[in-house]
């Protein structure tokens, strides 16, 4: 970390702050922030490329290395993400919403007192201008100062907790499995070791870049002229398919489309066509579960629990990673007791020191809360089983997402295997008030972020730089996130009211909404418990079950073509992303087939440039136009998944 990484990577943030806060909360125009990787972080480091070209003469001190550069790549991925929709914009409702949302016909108004007066604020009338706007437009800092400092501290844990996770698994997945972390190439490839800086990077000399850039900008330009004029022929960004089964075996699944993905088209090129190849294949497995339930006629909600077995299977996987490297944990931990005799790196010591020290601060924030220890570990446990598989998806598959989870079912689970009453012991509702602040754990992609810091340590190990250093910039990523965070969305709910933001009417966006129907369903909870669902529970261990089967079948048949992974994330992800899915694996096994491996890597500029092209004409110009042109310009809203 030098001191020109860390005035660059906040000037950019700043920039970056005012960006999203009109983009995804003000006019609802583009979501930059959730793109893979964002698009703000991408759009710096090009912008520090060219300035680096521009500096080549200047003092030794104002010039910017190739190491710092990816440096400050990875710090903006990763704080430029924590200010998305999935993280700070979704934590922050959880707050005040009880309060503000109490009425004599709900039990809103005895779950906010549940709450610690220290987690929370509690001035009504800070409380009320958050949703309404405030006259002055100016934040109460001094109502917020005391829980988000608290939250700040609960943050910084858990996302050391998790990279330390990414510390302890990064070796045995890079060096003893070589797995390729796909996202990286992009950014190595924009600044390519063995060349000057002041170069136009090898990537965007390559003519079949430029043609996949091509292909993107007519796709998108044909969408925004339809978005003007409805006659313009296009391929929209979804087709939906529903109305095409309103009868027979396939009707009545919502979920059934086809979903344009530029950004997965480009980068899913980096895919093995053995994963590629499972995750459409078990899509069309869920479909014919579908189909026998609608042929026999049986009425079963929710059936076939498709994520319910997607649950299971992350399950069986995290169990299995952690089984396969066992042994370089235990080597991690001798050497805390006996360094001197071990292999394990400083940073690996370190993380088996930190990871329960992290782990134990987490648990206890909100034990002090009033979470009971019984919901407590199977929640925490699910989370950050759920995180350890999602990083190793997008080091092994480099899916271009971070809503790599089964959504909710870490809070749903434990009420699933048991019932609710365990959890609310003499009608007492705190347990579970605390649980439904913790909303945005379960249904956000917190633990997805560790995926910026595994390949944060890939990137260090790539370009020579020192793993402490890359995790030192991590850490400094997490606060600069959450200061930027905290004050793009306060400020802007202070200024216009979050009731009106983010596409709100009167009740506030989408993510008030979520917490609002969490809030209910706990009051149901309490007031008419409910028992164990035996069927979703079966599902779950099904999955677990049939994830465990593909492991074992992996490991026994080196060329057996069902990888686990997809059918983890077939089931779950892969559901908006089928299409692109099987038109990848088609695309990818013909110029294997055709070409070989030669005209594989031929042919990789081209797919990349269809991928970066999404992000830079879609994400920063029409994303900038789209913001800052007014109504006019706001009919075609690109949303980054």
């Amino acid at each position: 970390m030098t001191w020109r990484v860390v005035l660059f990577s906040i000037g950019i943030m700043a920039a970056t702050s005012v960006w999203i806060q009109y983009a995804a909360l003000l006019t609802l125009s583009a979501q930059v922030a959730m793109a893979v990787p964002p698009v703000p972080a991408l759009v710096g480091f090009l912008c520090l490329i060219a300035y680096s070209a521009l500096a080549r003469r200047w003092p030794a001190p104002l010039r910017l290395g190739r190491r710092e550069l990816l440096i400050v790549y990875v710090v903006l991925c990763l704080s430029v993400a924590m200010c998305g929709g999935g993280a700070l914009r979704f934590f922050l409702p959880a707050l005040p919403t009880l309060r503000y949302h109490a009425l004599p016909d709900n039990e809103f108004g005895a779950m906010a007192e549940a709450l610690p007066a220290w987690y929370a604020p509690t001035d009504a009338e800070a409380i009320r201008t958050y949703f309404e706007g405030a006259d002055t437009e100016a934040v109460p800092w001094i109502h917020w100062a005391l829980p988000l400092a608290g939250w700040s501290c609960y943050f910084v844990l858990f996302m050391t907790a998790l990279l330390c996770i990414c510390v302890l698994f990064f070796r045995p997945w890079n060096e003893g499995e070589h797995l390729r972390f796909p996202l990286v190439a992009l950014p190595m490839e924009l600044v390519s070791p063995g060349e000057p800086i002041i170069r136009r990077p090898a990537l965007l000399r390559d003519p079949l870049t430029w043609v996949g850039v091509g292909i993107i900008s007519i796709y998108n330009l044909l969408n925004i002229l339809r978005s003007f004029n409805p006659s313009v022929p296009a391929l929209p960004q979804s087709i939906p398919l529903q109305q095409l089964f309103t009868e027979g075996p396939l009707r009545n699944i919502w979920w059934l489309r086809i979903d344009i993905h530029p950004v997965l088209f480009g980068f899913g090129y980096l895919m093995t066509t053995d994963l590629l190849f499972s995750s459409w294949f078990f899509l069309v497995v869920l479909l014919g579960e579908y189909a026998v339930i609608n042929s026999l006629g049986y009425q079963i909600p929710g059936a076939p629990f498709e994520v319910e077995q997607s649950t299971g299977a992350y399950v069986a996987v995290a169990v299995f990673l952690v089984w396969m490297a066992r042994k370089h944990i235990a080597e991690a931990a001798r050497g805390v007791v006996q360094p001197e005799n071990s292999s394990a790196t400083r940073l690996e010591r370190w993380a088996v020191v930190g990871l329960p020290i992290c782990l134990a601060g987490v648990a206890l924030w909100h034990y002090a809360a009033g979470m009971l220890p019984r919901m407590l570990l199977p929640f925490y446990g699910l989370i950050f089983t759920f995180a350890i598989v999602a990083i190793r998806i997008r080091s092994e598959a480099g899916l271009p997402t971070l809503w790599l989870q089964p959504l909710e079912m870490a809070a749903n689970l434990p009420v699933i295997a048991v019932g609710s009453a365990p959890f609310s012991p003499r009608g007492s509702i705190r347990n579970l008030t605390i649980l439904g602040s913790c909303h945005f754990l379960p249904r956000g992609y917190f633990g997805g972020l560790g995926s910026y810091q595994m390949e944060g340590l890939k990137i260090a190990q790539d370009a020579g730089i020192r793993s402490r250093h890359m995790a030192q910039a991590l850490t400094y990523a997490v606060a600069l996130g959450l200061a930027f965070g905290i004050w793009l969305h306060l400020s802007a709910y202070y200024m216009y009211g979050a009731n009106v933001l983010e596409g709100g009417t009167t009740e506030g966006g989408y993510r008030i909404e979520l917490y609002l129907k969490r809030y209910r369903t706990i009051s149901d909870y309490v007031q008419a418990p409910i028992g164990p669902d035996r069927m979703r529970l079966f599902a779950t261990l099904a999955g677990f079950v049939q994830a465990g089967v593909l492991v074992l079948l992996r490991r026994a048949f080196l060329r057996f073509p069902l990888h686990p992974l997809g059918f983890v994330f077939g089931l779950t992800w892969g559901r908006q992303s089928q299409a692109m899915l099987f038109s990848l694996w088609l695309c990818k096994t013909l110029i294997i087939r055709l070409g070989s491996v030669r005209l594989y890597r031929r042919l990789l500029p081209l797919f990349l440039g269809i991928a970066f092209g999404h992000l830079i004409v879609a994400g920063l110009i029409w994303g900038l136009i789209s913001t800052f042109g007014g109504e006019a310009f706001r009919g075609y809203v690109v949303w980054f998944h």
